[in-house]
């Protein structure tokens, strides 16, 4: 990201009116990237906001990668008197909250938790493109501030290729014809010849040697599965005459 733009657009938060106060950052644009934390979807996340009397604090940041586009949901619970929370793009422009909610305490000027449970449990919501952005916390330097030991626990749910929802994966089909032969390898870690197990799902269509070697037999359909431990790969065979 661009330090030069990144500080302008910090420094220009003081005037910003959002869903939140307008606020001041006692923090540089490059301490918001460089320890910025990665974090997985549906991962949850624990740290405590420092509070410094005055200065206030430096924000907590996180990493978010988007694989795509979609809605990025963070849920999370404070445990400061007042909380702020703002999502950048990798440029430094500020994205907008779509929605947020409070189970307890209360999401308006700021985070702030109920006097009697001493937290805010909250969720706000921000559409995403693909792309890289940060999500920063922090307690603002005024006096109610103190009040709390700072404790923060946050969840993104965003679109991300670790998500198995995201993930699919189509077998790979090979096309024979009846009496063709053809020898398999895999990348399963640590295979060799001896150690892993062959086996067609359906043999009068094509059959596999302990070796990898498959012979197709009959017009249809099969799948060759090579295992080794708990690793898996497979193939489909279509045969034809």
């Amino acid at each position: 990201m661009k330090a030069k733009k990144f500080l302008s657009i910090l420094l220009s938060l003081a005037m910003a009116v959002t869903a939140f106060a307008a606020f001041t950052v006692n923090a540089s644009a490059e301490s918001i990237e460089d320890n910025a934390k990665n974090v997985i979807s549906g991962k949850t996340n624990s740290t405590t906001l420092e509070y410094k009397y005055i200065y206030g604090t430096d924000p907590v940041s996180y990493k978010i990668e988007a694989t795509s586009s979609g809605l990025l949901e963070i849920n999370f619970v404070s445990r400061s008197s007042i909380m702020y929370l703002e999502v950048y793009d990798k440029n430094g422009s500020k994205v907008n909250e779509e929605s947020y909610s409070a189970s307890t305490g209360e999401i308006k000027n700021g985070c702030k938790w109920n006097s009697k449970m001493e937290k805010c449990v909250g969720k706000i919501t921000y559409k995403l493109k693909k792309g890289t952005y940060y999500a920063c916390f922090w307690r603002p330097s005024n006096l109610s501030a103190k009040y709390g030991n700072g404790k923060l626990s946050v969840k993104f749910s965003f679109p991300s290729s670790s998500d198995s929802s995201d993930v699919k994966i189509n077998n790979l089909t090979l096309t024979m014809k009846v009496g063709d032969k053809i020898q398999l390898g895999t990348a399963l870690s640590a295979s060799t010849d001896d150690n892993v197990a062959w086996k067609s799902s359906k043999t009068s269509v094509a059959k596999v040697s302990a070796t990898g070697l498959v012979t197709a037999k009959a017009a249809g359909t099969t799948t060759i599965t090579a295992t080794i431990g708990s690793s898996t790969q497979k193939i489909d065979i279509k045969v034809t005459k």
